[in-house]
């Protein structure tokens, strides 16, 4: 137990500097090869956890592409076109919103932060401020679709999940969790989220954009992507597949693909932190405090799974808690769902979509140190976390 803790310590470590250090990606996973060698073979169990993590990184590699090639496309420059160029916050809130739902957390980081941060530059508005809300939104809006969140492809292919149940039960938490980040984000920023423009238009008319060739490439794959992110597993089409099968289509449509756009060292870094995470699950057993959960139980297990995701970022955070679980979670996976996908983002470690988001905004200069960035994540975070809980609880007696 001592060394496959130590392990998972060791390969965290590594795993938090691989954005700066891209070679660091095979020390985690010589690490995690390492324990799987000299700590004997995996339970049935323990191997699911690390095919639906497997799974996992396909749709992260697959995925990271397509959200960069529409990108480059101009699709996302073109939906930002169409904001009023006066109370425009709430409208950029829900672009981020659902870009982290269809997409995934990551995508939204990448391709919106510098989008507002620009935007906010061009219009008088205050940079950091806005330059907050894609980061935001990839921890409140990354509950309701299968691809939204990587911890939700593994929970969806370790427990069989289907993608109905998960936007059943997520989808009203999620909703409720961000709205109220968006009156907490305003509040953190107040005074200085107003727009210096006395007028409301939009910056250029709906049908001019319909007829752009971004839209006209961008919106059928998007609505794809939905579609087979909401209906795929009915008919045997795993979430990579999916979006692999957008890839293509955007390449053949002229998406200028590049193999710098796949994020190779992170997935490759983030295997083998997970073989450690099994590791350590494994040998622990939790079956019997996460069955038969109360009301209370559940405030406990999201906060609980949330702390620990917290501790060693969100993925190895849940794969510990599945391995340790021992099949044993029934509807008690809701709630520690919602904790590992939400409270990690408090840390910037905590989630590889923080750690992003950081990277893109040193580029631009911003004063926002560690401190100042956990600071404003608690004060809209924790308590969009606890209404989006409370709701989950709430409502725990018409979940199936």
């Amino acid at each position: 137990m001592l060394f496959a803790t130590v392990g998972l310590v060791l390969s965290a470590a590594s795993t938090l500097m691989v954005l700066r250090y891209h070679r660091l990606a095979y020390v985690s996973l010589v690490i995690g090869l390492a324990e799987l060698g000299l700590l004997g073979a995996l339970s049935g169990n323990d191997k699911q956890i690390l095919t639906s993590l497997a799974s996992a990184l396909a749709f992260l590699i697959t995925a990271a592409p397509l959200g960069l090639m529409l990108d480059r496309v101009g699709f996302f420059k073109v939906l930002a076109e169409t904001i009023p160029t006066r109370n425009a916050a709430p409208y950029l809130w829900v672009l981020a919103a659902l870009t982290t739902a269809i997409f995934n957390l990551d995508a939204a980081v990448v391709l919106l932060t510098p989008l507002y941060i620009r935007y906010a530059q061009s219009t008088g508005r205050n940079a950091i401020a806005y330059g907050f809300q894609p980061v935001v939104l990839s921890l409140l809006a990354s509950s309701p679709l299968v691809g939204s969140n990587l911890t939700n492809l593994i929970a969806f292919g370790y427990l069989r999940l289907s993608t109905s149940s998960l936007l059943y039960h997520m989808a009203l938490p999620t909703a409720v969790g961000c709205v109220v980040g968006y009156f907490f984000w305003k509040r953190s920023f107040e005074g200085l989220t107003a727009s210096p423009d006395q007028k409301v238009e939009l910056r250029r008319p709906y049908g001019e954009l319909l007829r752009t060739k971004a839209v006209r490439i961008g919106l059928p794959i998007t609505l794809m992507m939905l579609a087979g992110m909401l209906f795929g597993s009915r008919v045997g089409i795993a979430p990579w597949e999916v979006a692999g099968l957008c890839d293509l289509v955007l390449i053949v449509s002229g998406g200028g693909f590049k193999t710098s756009y796949i994020p190779l060292p992170a997935a490759l870094a983030t295997g083998g932190l997970g073989i450690c995470a099994v590791e350590v699950g494994g040998r622990l057993n939790i079956s019997g405090f996460v069955t038969h959960q109360g009301d209370f139980g559940w405030w406990l297990l999201s906060l609980g799974s949330g702390t620990l995701a917290l501790a060693i970022n969100n993925l190895p955070g849940l794969a510990t808690i599945l391995a340790a679980a021992h099949s044993s979670l029934g509807n008690s996976i809701w709630p520690i769902l919602l904790g590992v996908n939400v409270l990690p983002g408090i840390a910037v470690t905590g989630t590889l979509a923080n750690l992003l988001w950081f990277s893109v905004v040193s580029g631009f200069k911003l004063d926002i140190t560690l401190a100042v960035f956990s600071k404003m994540m608690l004060r809209i975070v924790g308590p969009s976390f606890l209404s989006a809980l409370l709701v989950l609880v709430l409502f725990r007696p018409f979940l199936r």
